[in-house]
């Protein structure tokens, strides 16, 4: 375009101004060209995603719940568990585990990366099926609502800090909501007008320490007898992490705790390692 429009210019053709409106009207129609380009192919991808999951939704649930539910107490128990990611089915993760954790006592569980530490609290509130083990498959819906949990990537939603805490209990309080807020170390969250600050998708207008303090917040709130929390503390430095875990500590006086960590420090509000 520079080239020809150049020659025209010099041959008096055209002018300098024709060419450089030419020349920005040429960049504009690129530049629009490739956004639509960009769109289609999002769009081709959220129509393959979206199939993905009308057939999950679709898809009958393999636990139907139908079973009796005892009183949710606190006390977890494995029983011989074996299991495969049903990827790798061929490759045991869990082979044989047994542990049983008392009502209100709190165990660390620790151990080399892929050990299978994640997948026991996935186990624990269904995301997976054992492949071997005590079957309780019939009662899990409901034992499922007995456990609150504090994943390795937190879910935050689009909305205000305020919305993503009150997930962990819709019909809270706004004095619940801000003492689950201060309890998790959730300052931020209460300075200014942060309390209605928009999070974004995923909540990537905040750092990964924060997600997991709006996170905790959520547990705190939510009245589970049986609490795990897989690497809580991971994004925090060590400061902030003491304050947490003295608060943490406190706040969960009587639940059950089973806590994932590879952090040493962690271990001092736990009263088993396993």
């Amino acid at each position: 375009v520079l080239a020809v429009g150049g020659q025209q210019v010099l041959d008096g053709a055209l002018s300098y101004g024709e060419l450089s409106s030419f020349f920005m009207y040429t960049l504009f129609l690129g530049f629009n060209a490739g956004n639509i380009a960009t769109a289609y192919a999002e769009l081709r991808r959220a129509a393959g995603a979206s199939e993905r999951v009308l057939a999950l939704i679709g898809r009958p649930p393999p636990l139907t719940g139908s079973g009796t539910l005892p009183d949710c107490r606190g006390e977890v128990a494995f029983e011989n568990l074996r299991f495969a990611y049903p990827t790798r089915p061929a490759e045991t993760i869990l082979d044989g585990l047994s542990l049983r954790v008392r009502q209100g006592e709190r165990v660390a569980v620790i151990g080399q990366s892929g050990s299978g530490k994640s997948t026991l609290i996935s186990l624990l509130t269904g995301l997976y099926e054992p492949a071997g083990g005590r079957d309780i498959a019939e009662i899990w819906p409901r034992l499922a609502l007995c456990v609150a949990v504090v994943p390795q990537e937190p879910v935050l939603l689009s909305g205000s800090l305020r919305d993503n805490i009150a997930l962990g209990k819709p019909d809270a309080t706004e004095e619940e909501l801000r003492d689950a807020a201060r309890r998790a170390g959730c300052d931020f969250a209460l300075s200014g007008g942060a309390w209605e600050r928009e999070v974004g998708e995923q909540g990537m207008q905040l750092s990964g320490g924060q997600r997991q303090r709006i996170a905790l917040a959520r547990v705190l709130l939510r009245p589970s007898p049986v609490v795990a929390l897989d690497e809580f503390t991971a994004a925090l430095d060590p400061a902030t992490e003491a304050a947490l875990l003295d608060s943490v500590e406190e706040a969960l006086a009587g639940r059950t705790l089973l806590l994932v960590t590879h952090r040493k420090s962690a271990l001092r509000i736990a009263d088993r390692v396993v």
